[in-house]
């Protein structure tokens, strides 16, 4: 199979190519999987500090990492807009592929609201803004960086790199604050139960403490392949796979680091969260350096959710683009705007979702998207394996080291980790998971 990039087909659309450069396609990676720490405040209360931490660091090793390995991989053999949607169609046909599509796509399109929701709530938080305040910045948020989609993946890059590099350059200071304020170990307690020792904590408390955090730690380490869609679009796109890898030990050490120096400096792990008046990554700052520096970082909590929109709403729309050009989603979604060559549709139509949808609070969004994305990724670990037989040695541009036993234990550790995400949850988040799932075939029926 040839490197295909944009089929005569796709190209009678409208798609264009951009000359995306490396240091812009690694800013991008960042932002599709990280920009930042924000949403581990949500773990820390709920899980325990110990507990959060250990999976930030572990997580990485058995799901994030090896995922972006993958993705790597298969981006380097197969350079397609669509990205990971046309991986999983090559190695086990229409359907199955439909539904890594459909799963991933639509998680994106809930995914992408939140980081409008954290944006807001960050900004509400920092400035004591009302309710009514909050909304219209929501919208502002969505209005703004929609434009700035429909203008292309150039733009989209250059905008975030601005930010991401604005983003890294802070959480660098909070946790430098962090470190040099140390008081504490952040390890303890480890769970959320307190001084209670382990072995008198009830096992369903337990459950929920490891449950709740391996969700959303696996939600923030996921994104690996979402640069994959805009393959085709991209003059090079062997700089994703490049990308990827340069982001991978940043994305780790921006998530472990501020976090660990933010619990031994501050500590009050009960107190964490995205709401107004908890603790935060702003929170060490303004403590020791002042309200200044405390305000800075508010802002640049709004920025990166901000770069985080604006990459998403990219990478979310041509994989619905992907579908369509397969007559697989409606044919409006694949017109594109004659000057900039990107699918104004499907970006409106993501605008339009996350105006919905950024009424309801974070954790009600999540629940619904942590299990439609690593449904995704379980059929993106399979499709990994087969193609592996499938693709000759040499049209990999980048493949990873060791032999295949080596290769399938790598995909199917994040693939038993993923099982474990569905059932140790509780009722409403496995619930919610399977009627987002079950809308996959329903929706293969009807398109």
């Amino acid at each position: 199979m040839s490197d295909k990039r944009i089929t005569e087909e796709t190209a009678a659309h409208g798609l264009k190519i951009k000359d995306v450069k490396l240091p812009v396609a690694v800013f991008m990676v960042f932002s599709l999987c990280a920009g930042g720490a924000y949403g581990v405040e949500e773990i820390i209360p709920e899980s325990g500090p110990g507990l959060t931490l250990l999976l930030l660091i572990v997580v990485p090793i058995i799901w994030s990492i090896p995922l972006g390995l993958v993705s790597s991989e298969l981006g380097s053999a197969r350079p397609e807009e669509g990205g990971y949607y046309k991986w999983v169609q090559e190695a086990f046909g229409e359907y199955w592929g439909f539904q890594a599509g459909w799963w991933r796509t639509i998680s994106i399109y809930i995914d992408n609201t939140l980081y409008v929701i954290l944006a807001g709530g960050y900004l509400a938080n920092g400035f004591g803004l009302s309710g009514t305040w909050e909304t219209i910045f929501k919208f502002a948020i969505i209005i703004i960086f929609t434009y700035i989609n429909i203008r292309g993946a150039k733009d989209v890059g250059m905008v975030t790199s601005i930010m991401s590099a604005l983003v890294i350059i802070a959480f660098a200071l909070v946790a430098l604050c962090g470190f040099l304020n140390w008081q504490s170990d952040p390890f303890l307690p480890f769970t959320a139960a307190g001084d209670v020792p382990a072995s008198e904590i009830p096992v369903q408390d337990m459950v929920y403490y490891l449950g709740n955090g391996l969700a959303l730690t696996m939600w923030m380490y996921s994104g690996y392949e979402s640069m994959s869609t805009m393959a085709g679009e991209i003059k090079n796109p062997q700089l994703i796979p490049k990308a990827t890898m340069i982001a991978i030990p940043v994305i780790i050490a921006i998530y472990i680091l501020p976090t660990m120096s933010g619990l031994a400096s501050v500590g009050r792990w009960e107190e964490w969260g995205t709401d107004i008046g908890t603790i935060g990554y702003h929170t060490p700052a303004m403590e020791f350096w002042g309200v200044g520096f405390g305000l800075f970082f508010v802002v640049v909590a709004i920025i990166a959710q901000c770069a985080i929109y604006n990459t998403y709403m990219a990478s979310g729309t041509r994989g619905f683009f992907a579908l369509a050009d397969d007559y697989l989603a409606p044919p409006f979604l694949v017109k594109c705007d004659r000057k900039y060559g990107v699918p104004y549709n499907a970006v409106i139509s993501m605008a339009i979702v996350n105006m919905l949808l950024c009424m309801f609070s974070f954790k009600v969004v999540v629940v619904v998207d942590v299990f439609l994305l690593i449904s995704a990724y379980i059929m993106i670990f399979f499709a990994a394996v087969k193609l592996r037989k499938k693709i000759p040695k040499e049209e990999y541009k980048f493949r990873i080291p060791g032999g295949q036993g080596l290769f399938v234990a790598m995909c199917v550790i994040p693939v038993i980790v993923t099982f474990a995400a569905f059932f140790i949850n509780g009722t409403d988040y496995f619930i919610g998971g399977m009627v987002g799932i079950i809308s996959g075939p329903v929706m293969y029926i009807i398109w």
